[in-house]
């Protein structure tokens, strides 16, 4: 394990209590489980640092060791997260999203871009699973820093909305030159090169942003549907199959509930989750499977028919794909 706070580094697995010094973020809290001080939380490359030009960095090649649930009130700013290998689950206010790197045909990590914005402080949730490995870059700005970086065009509209819109959320998938940016500043950290390496990590940083802000609004101007218009469509979709799992739903319902037609909601889920309607939305049922366990509510039976499960056996083979562990494990 190799950590940093811009200063040092160690050897260790980060325990829950380095890992709450390390985040220094207001009201920082551990959920579940119930963790000692000294227990290992995860195992792997955890780095934050802020760079000379008011960016935060926050970077991460780690394996969580538990099924971790941590809580923080999230200061206003815009924070893009470019997710290599691996998916988060996180409950931003109010709003529920599963973000991270999607799936090809072949079962390979495709990278995708996450941007979402806070104009007020608002709490901001993120569930792990223990021995998933997620890879990821994470840039934080500032309230304002956007407004005031000389962008034009359809990148000035983005940053006027990320800077002034509570909760905004853009996803997309990220060209290659973003994913060799993205491994070269984990690379870099990897091996705590100094030098004149903060100075490579602040550039490779303000070019990874600028290369995202130019994919997001490059898609505005190629025809596609503005990334706000396109945020909102995905963001009703999603809210209405989370409130629906326990329903058998149809694409043309989920469709017309985000205003759009089925295929424009096929390609959304696509291009900006990197999986199917349907996958997203087994996915979310198995989420809330584990939760109805968790709490202790009812049997793996039950949970299995919330799932949409006939079978216990083949949603114990599903559950345990998902989470690496088999539901018997998740009795509360």
């Amino acid at each position: 394990m190799r950590l940093h706070d811009g200063q040092n580094a160690g050897q260790a697995a980060l325990s829950w209590q380095d890992l709450a010094a390390l985040t220094q973020d207001h009201g920082f809290s551990l959920v579940a489980p119930d963790l000692r001080p000294q227990d290992p939380a995860v195992r792997g490359l955890f780095v934050r640092r802020t760079l000379r030009s008011g960016l935060s960095v926050h970077m991460s090649d780690a394996v969580d060791l538990h099924d971790l649930t941590t809580r923080v009130v999230g200061r206003p700013g815009t924070t893009l997260t470019v997710f290599l290998h691996g998916r988060a689950a996180v409950t931003l206010g109010s709003r529920a999203y599963e973000l991270g790197a999607g799936r090809d045909g072949g079962g390979r990590p495709v990278p995708q871009a996450a941007l979402y914005s806070l104009a007020e402080a608002d709490l901001f949730e993120r569930r792990g699973i223990r021995g998933q490995h997620l890879r990821k870059v994470a840039l934080r700005l500032p309230p304002g820093w956007l407004s005031g970086a000389g962008l034009s065009g359809d990148a000035a509209r983005l940053a006027a909305r990320l800077d002034h819109e509570h909760a905004a959320l853009t996803t997309l998938p990220v060209p290659p030159e973003v994913v060799r940016l993205a491994e070269s500043m984990l690379t870099e950290s990897a091996s705590a090169c100094r030098g004149c390496g903060d100075l490579m990590q602040e550039s490779r940083a303000l070019e990874l942003l600028a290369r995202v802000l130019e994919a997001a609004s490059g898609a505005a101007s190629a025809g596609t549907a503005p990334p706000h218009h396109a945020d909102a469509r995905l963001r009703a979709a999603q809210e209405f199959l989370a409130a629906h799992l326990d329903q058998d739903v149809t694409l043309a319902e989920a469709a017309s509930a985000a205003c759009v037609s089925v295929s424009t909601l096929q390609r959304l889920f696509r291009d900006r989750l990197g999986v199917p309607v349907y996958e997203y939305l087994r996915r979310l049922r198995l989420a809330e499977a584990r939760r109805f366990l968790e709490r202790g509510e009812g049997p793996v039976t039950e949970a299995a028919l919330r799932a949409g499960y006939t079978s216990p056996a083949n949603f114990a083979t599903a559950f345990k794909r998902e989470f690496g562990i088999p539901p018997s494990r998740c009795r509360g």
